[in-house]
Parts: structure tokens; C-alpha cells; sequence
């Protein structure tokens, strides 16, 4: 779908809301995805981010290709590191409404165990370690295939990514849950290594979460304006949401 027709879609959900038929296919979509990973903790707490995704896109994702960068990895039923780990369940959801998706986190799996979990759950997972990423001006950490994922994206979710404390390498995943204020820079330096692999035609959707610092960074046109300059457009903001603010944005 063209930019410009996801830009009318935003325009029409900000004045008329969501459609309800569209809130109910997301209801279901997230409730039997929950149910599938009976027991875990998610990223999304409901339909909601699955609606947006769907409205902005006119109804339908069959056939999109889509990247959930730290998707989650299922912790209790794969052996994480610990009961805290989140469930994929956005990328089964949007996987369930025929999305070709590609769920990336850190905890590594066998060829088999990724074969298992796309027989089950129906999206693609891939291992990689996004603070060293963030960290490697070369991408050097990349092979042929995870450069095949990162290419030509119709979107590029980023939700709760840094609750894990991308800054400190030194530490292991599972012990990153630490506050810091310096999403926006960590944030900048993931996206902006993401978005020569899709050209201009990517839609973006980029979950901050919202401590004083970037409460105030955000708070005025000026700041809205270094948005534009450090990720791309805005075209469909959700404004603060409990810790965290949604940006839908694209380099178009």
C-alpha cells in the first residue's frame, strides 16, 4: 500500500476513530493469540496496537511483510531466562490476519526450534542481539539471511524494546530491565540502521516509553520537529498512553 493512502487512512481514523469491524478482527485476533500462549506475559495488554496497525492499512495486512523487533521470546515454554520473558503475541496475531512476519529478540534457538514455533504460532523468529547491533556501524553482526529480514518491509513495529537497557552490553539480557533517558538516542541508533534496508516505502510504528525527560522533549512543535528529523514523518500520533506513546511515522 502507497504512503499516501496509509497518510488518508490516519486522517480518517483521527477524525472518525477506528471502524468497529476492525476493532472486532483485532478483538479476535488478540484473543486467540493470548490464548495460544496460555499463561505468558505480553507486550500488548490488548487489541488495541493490532486495530491501529489494521485501520491504517485499510482492513487487511494478507500478504504484508512485517518486522517485530523484540517480538518477545516465551519464556516459560522455551526456556527464557527467566518467568518474566514476554510471549510473541503480536507477532502470532498479525502472523493469524496473514502477515508474513519476522519476530526478532535474543534469546538464540535451534534451526528446529524456530521450524516449531512457525508450525505452531505461524511467524518467523529470529535471534539477534540488538544492543550490539545498535552498536556495530558495519553490521557486521549480520548474515545474508538477516539482511534478507531486514529488507523491504511494508512495517517495522518497536514495542517495548528498551525496557532491556540497550546501553549496557556488559549486561545479560534478562537483567536490562533498568529506566534510563536516553530512549530517544538508543532508539535512533536501531532505526536509523533499519531504514536504508526499506527505502522510503516503510511504515514505522515506534513505542517510547515516556519518562519526564521525554515528556518534555515532546512537548512542543519544536520537539515534534527533531521527530521528523531524527525518524521521518508522523502521520498518526497516540499520544501518551500510561508510561507510553505511540508514534506511527515513515521516511516517505
Amino acid at each position: 500500500m502507497k504512503i499516501e493512502q496509509i497518510k488518508f487512512n490516519a486522517e480518517s481514523i483521527k477524525k472518525k476513530g477506528l471502524d468497529e469491524k476492525i476493532i472486532k478482527i483485532a478483538k479476535k485476533a488478540y484473543e486467540e493469540s493470548k490464548n495460544k500462549w496460555r499463561g505468558e506475559e505480553t507486550h500488548i495488554l490488548n487489541e488495541k496496537p493490532i486495530a491501529q496497525i489494521l485501520g491504517l492499512f485499510g482492513g487487511s495486512i494478507k500478504g504484508m511483510k512485517i518486522l517485530d523487533l523484540g517480538c518477545g521470546n516465551g519464556g516459560r515454554e522455551y526456556g527464557g531466562f527467566n518467568d518474566g520473558d514476554y510471549a510473541p503475541i503480536l507477532s502470532t496475531a498479525l502472523a493469524h490476519l496473514g502477515a508474513n512476519v519476522t519476530g526478532i529478540d535474543y534469546l538464540e534457538r535451534s534451526e528446529e526450534g524456530k521450524k516449531s514455533l512457525y508450525e505452531k504460532y505461524r511467524f518467523h523468529y529470529e535471534n539477534l542481539d540488538l544492543t550490539n547491533f545498535s552498536l556495530d556501524p558495519k553490521y557486521t553482526n549480520l548474515d545474508n539471511k538477516m539482511i534478507k529480514v531486514f529488507k523491504d518491509n511494508d512495517l517495522v513495529i518497536a514495542r517495548s524494546l528498551l525496557n532491556y537497557g540497550l546501553e549496557m552490553p556488559s549486561l545479560p539480557p534478562a537483567c536490562r530491565h533498568v529506566e534510563h533517558e536516553h530512549e530517544w538516542s538508543m532508539y535512533e541508533k536501531i532505526i536509523k540502521k533499519i531504514q536504508p534496508f526499506n527505502g522510503k516505502k516503510a511504515l514505522y510504528n515506534l513505542q517510547m516509553p515516556m519518562h519526564s525527560s521525554l515528556k518534555n522533549h515532546l512537548s512542543n512543535n519544536e520537539s515534534a520537529n527533531l521527530f521528523n528529523e531524527t525518524f521521518g514523518e508522523i502521520i498518526f500520533d497516540g499520544k501518551e498512553n500510561g508510561f507510553f506513546c505511540d508514534h506511527v511515522f515513515t521516511t516517505g
